[in-house]
């Protein structure tokens, strides 16, 4: 199927307001940024401290700290600790990140943050850092970013005590990233067959027709074979009315 876009649609919104001094804000460090770590940055401006779980080379950390935020930046592993203080050592903001070893949330068990960021892993490494949830002392809010697994993340939070506060959809090298805000909830939630299947939180979203565009053509590719699992025709059915419902078109 050829792509498709949603007529008429704007682009992804970014929340500019923030509680974090202004001052600090270098629109080049941001700029320098892939869009997928633009868009949790953007997010992040209403907090103002700041937690980076798995921070990598700690590029998210020096833009966030660079907007005024305080960051804790966390690594798994010493070998993950070390590159990250490399990545570190020249940013004018150290002072306002703290590096710390440890596994997934533990680093923070005693730390008071505004919001935790967890991006850049499959669903299943995220989801094991989503379960330390609890110890947390203050309940803060978790921006979610998966580096793969859009879709199997959406079927995981449908049915989960995981409540979406805020879903994204932002294109970044070819590939379409999904990004969540999430809070705790006290009631597991029980989403139905077709709920697990369509990803309506990111309906307002610009590149919505490109998402199911692309897993209808997936599915489709899947429905050609033999022995193709079963209730894949529901699923075709219920992306196909989920793409009509947004007033998507064949690009021309």
């Amino acid at each position: 199927m050829a792509s498709m876009r949603r007529m008429g649609s704007g682009i992804v919104r970014r929340d500019r307001s923030s509680r974090v001094n202004a001052g600090h804000k270098k629109v080049g460090t941001m700029s320098a940024l892939e869009k997928r770590l633009q868009l949790i940055a953007a997010w992040c401006a209403p907090f103002a401290r700041v937690a980076d779980i798995g921070a990598g080379s700690g590029r998210l950390s020096r833009a966030l700290a660079e907007q005024g935020h305080a960051v804790i930046a966390t690594e798994v592993r010493p070998e993950g600790l070390a590159h990250l203080m490399a990545g570190l050592k020249e940013s004018t903001t150290l002072p306002r990140i703290t590096a710390m070893m440890g596994n997934g949330l533990d680093p923070i068990r005693d730390r008071a943050v505004d919001v935790v960021v967890v991006a850049g892993m499959g669903p299943a490494t995220i989801f094991r850092i989503l379960e330390q949830y609890a110890d947390l002392p203050l309940s803060p809010p978790v921006i979610i970013q998966p580096a793969q697994g859009l879709w199997h993340v959406h079927r995981l939070l449908a049915s989960s005590f995981w409540e979406i506060t805020r879903a994204g959809l932002v294109a970044d090298g070819g590939r379409l990233y999904g990004t969540w805000q999430l809070r705790r909830g006290n009631v597991r939630r029980e989403a139905d067959a077709r709920r697990l299947v369509v990803p309506c939180e990111f309906r307002s979203e610009a590149w919505y027709c490109r998402l199911l565009s692309e897993r209808l053509a997936w599915l489709q590719s899947l429905s050609r074979h033999r022995g193709y699992p079963p209730g894949l025709d529901a699923q075709v059915n219920w992306v196909a009315m989920a793409w009509r419902d947004a007033g998507c078109s064949d690009s021309t």
